[in-house]
């Protein structure tokens, strides 16, 4: 499907000389801007968070694990898996494996409590859920009264790990 933004809204009248009005993506998905990026800047830092950096190519290496394992779990194309995980390397990890595996990623929100995971659970219809130690508890507390069949607790140690 190929959505085509109009060309003529109306705060272009206000829109900064110079500026383009789109942007033309190219139609690949998201995940591959990362491996793109692992071959052309290998060795440079692609996140950095509380003291501990990725480059792009541990980055992408991770990621791809996290996808095996992803689909040796049988996540497959249009499979939602949530993933409760602060803004971490493994939040990123978590997000760009699931795109790599063809699932579709749903971020939970680890404020919420209870009833809020249950409800986006239930709406996204995730049957997996990647979460780490501080959230599990809420994770159990929840998981029977939704789809979830899988919880993937990250450790400390960046590694991912079936629970």
């Amino acid at each position: 499907m190929d959505y085509q933004i109009p060309r003529e809204r109306s705060w272009f009248k206000f829109w900064p000389e110079g500026i383009p009005r789109h942007i033309d993506y190219p139609g690949i998905p998201l995940f591959e801007f990362l491996s793109s990026a692992a071959k052309k800047y290998s060795h440079n830092i692609a996140f950095s968070c509380r003291q501990r950096s990725l480059s792009y190519a541990e980055l992408d290496i991770l990621t791809s694990k996290l996808t095996v394992g992803l689909n040796e779990l049988g996540i497959r194309k249009v499979d939602s898996v949530a993933l409760l995980l602060p803004n971490s390397l493994e939040f990123v990890i978590g997000y760009y494996g699931i795109l790599k595996a063809g699932g579709i990623a749903s971020p939970v929100n680890p404020l919420y409590k209870g009833e809020e995971l249950k409800h986006q659970l239930n709406d996204s219809g995730a049957s997996t859920i990647i979460t780490d130690g501080n959230s599990y508890p809420i994770v159990k507390e929840t998981k029977n009264e939704t789809k979830l069949k899988t919880v993937i607790w990250y450790s400390s140690s960046v590694q991912p790990k079936g629970v």
